[in-house]
Parts: C-alpha cells; sequence; structure tokens
C-alpha cells in the first residue's frame, strides 16, 4: 500500500491524515466490486476509498470525478 503518499495528499487537501484508514479498489463501469489493488485494465476505472470516521466509507475516483460517496463491501 501507499499510505505514505496518500497521506501527503490528504495533508495538501487540507483533510486530517489519521483520521482516515486506506484500501485501495477496482471497480469495472458497472459498479462490481473485485479484490482490493491497484489496476488499470479492461473497462473499470482505478479508485481508492478510505474508511472515515463513523465507519463511512468515502471514495475517490481517479477519471476526474472526485469525492463520490459510497458504501463498499466492508
Amino acid at each position: 500500500m501507499r499510505s505514505c503518499s496518500l497521506m501527503g495528499l490528504l495533508v495538501l487537501l487540507g483533510m486530517p491524515a489519521q483520521a482516515f484508514e486506506w484500501q485501495f479498489e477496482y471497480v469495472d463501469t458497472v459498479g462490481n466490486w473485485s479484490s482490493p489493488s491497484l489496476k488499470l485494465s479492461g473497462t473499470g476505472v482505478l479508485h481508492f476509498c478510505y474508511r472515515a470516521p463513523g465507519n463511512r466509507i468515502v471514495h475517490s475516483y481517479l477519471d476526474s470525478v472526485w469525492n463520490r460517496e459510497g458504501v463498499g463491501p466492508f
């Protein structure tokens, strides 16, 4: 996991880095979940999700759609 660089990103965004637990996940364009990974293949988009306080899951997609919220399979 690349938690260090992501923590730096949180600091830049003004978010408290210590409040989040990072996980990487790959989803295809229909919203099907696969195993945690870092992938750029098939018809999917790469995104990361983090567990916010209160056990809420927030997703940020690396396809220019940021801070889209959703609930993952956690």
